[in-house]
C-alpha cells in the first residue's frame, strides 16, 4: 500500500500580513489552506512598530508578505524584502484609487490613506487581489480560494448595501 498525501493534507501557505483586518481578508479566503500572521500586533502603532527578532526570523520562512502602505512599512520594506529575497510581496492598495490625507493626520508623511479596509468596496477589491495572489501561489486550490472569495463578497456586499441604508 502507498500513502499519497491529499490535498487536505498539504502545508499550508505560511502569509504574513501588516495589519489585523488582513489577516481575516486571507483567513476568509485561504480557509484552512492558510496560516497567517500579522506583524503590527494589537495595541501597537502602525506609524511607529518595529518588528520583534521572533516575526523578521519567521518572515524568512514565508510564502506571502501582504502589505497596506503604513508608515512603519516605508523603513522596514527593504529589510523584510531582504529576510526573504524569494518572498512575494503583495500590495493589497493595488487597483485601488487612495483618499489624500491632511498633512497632520497620524504621522503619514505620504499624504495618502493607508486605512484601506475601512471601505466595502475597497476591501472587495483588497480580497481579490488576495484571492488571485493565493490561486497563484497554490493553484491545487485555487478553486476553493475563488468559493471563499465570491462568499466574502457577498458578504461584503451585503455590508455595503447596510451602509448604504442607514446612511440613506
Amino acid at each position: 500500500c502507498i500513502f499519497l498525501p491529499t490535498l487536505a493534507s498539504a502545508k499550508p501557505l505560511h502569509i504574513f500580513v501588516s495589519v489585523l483586518p488582513l489577516q481575516t481578508f486571507v483567513e476568509k479566503i485561504g480557509g484552512e489552506h492558510v496560516e497567517v500572521q500579522t506583524l503590527v500586533r494589537p495595541g501597537h502603532n502602525p506609524a511607529t512598530y518595529s518588528p520583534t527578532p521572533q516575526q523578521i526570523s519567521a518572515l524568512a520562512q514565508a510564502d506571502l508578505y501582504i502589505r497596506t502602505g503604513v508608515p512603519f512599512e516605508q523603513a522596514w520594506m527593504p529589510r523584510i524584502q531582504a529576510t526573504n529575497k524569494t518572498m512575494p510581496i503583495l500590495d493589497a492598495r493595488k487597483g485601488i484609487q487612495l483618499r489624500q490625507l491632511e498633512a497632520h493626520h497620524d504621522g503619514h508623511h505620504d499624504g495618502q490613506d493607508p486605512h484601506i479596509w475601512t471601505s466595502p468596496k475597497a476591501a472587495k477589491h483588497i480580497a481579490r487581489n488576495i484571492q488571485q495572489q493565493l490561486g497563484q501561489l497554490d493553484p491545487n486550490n485555487q478553486q476553493n480560494y475563488q468559493q471563499n472569495y465570491a462568499s466574502f463578497a457577498q458578504q461584503l456586499d451585503e455590508l455595503d448595501q447596510q451602509i448604504q441604508t442607514l446612511l440613506a
